[in-house]
């Protein structure tokens, strides 16, 4: 694999072998991996409070009948 310099980029360089752009900047690949990890981090909440949310709705529905039974 060679890479070739992308004209007016420092960090843009083309794969001889596949074509491919590739950055080689390290702290722009930094940068990108901690906003995958956020990303991530937010989604993994999202689904934990939809399942709270969830749960609390089951729970509340639960109540309603047996203050109905009772009734």
């Amino acid at each position: 694999m060679k890479l070739i310099p992308i004209e007016h980029s420092n960090n843009l360089h083309r794969d001889s072998d596949s074509n491919a752009v590739i950055n080689t900047s390290k702290s722009e690949f930094e940068s990108y991996i901690e906003l995958k990890k956020g990303k991530l981090k937010e989604k993994t909440e999202i689904e934990t409070l939809k399942n709270e949310v969830g749960e609390l709705k089951d729970l509340m529905k639960l109540i309603i009948q047996k203050l109905d039974n009772n009734s």
